[in-house]
Formats: C-alpha cells, structure tokens, sequence
C-alpha cells in the first residue's frame, strides 16, 4: 500500500485539502484507517497544529 522509496501516501493533495479531507472524515465517521491514513501524513507535513486548532 505504501509507495516505494518511502513517498507520501498522498503527494496530491494540498495541506489545506488534507486537513479538510481529515475534518470531514472526522465528521462524518469514516472508515477508521483511512482516518489514520490521514493523521499519519498530518504529522508527517508537521500539519498538527493545523489540525487541532481547526
């Protein structure tokens, strides 16, 4: 599932458009690994704060 080299899991989308996509799946209670997916490239682009405060 994981790109080779050690890629992000999700290079496409913008910072804005990945705490989105997170407060979204939050919400409306998505599938938990995809949530988890989400929260490892959050801290992964050192979103965190980001993702808090939102």
């Amino acid at each position: 599932m994981h790109p080779k080299g050690g890629g992000s899991t999700v290079p496409h989308l913008s910072d804005q458009l990945l705490i989105y996509s997170y407060q979204q799946a939050q919400k409306y209670h998505l599938n938990l690994e995809f949530i988890q997916l989400l929260e490892r490239e959050i801290r992964k682009r050192a979103l965190e704060s980001i993702k808090l405060s939102s």
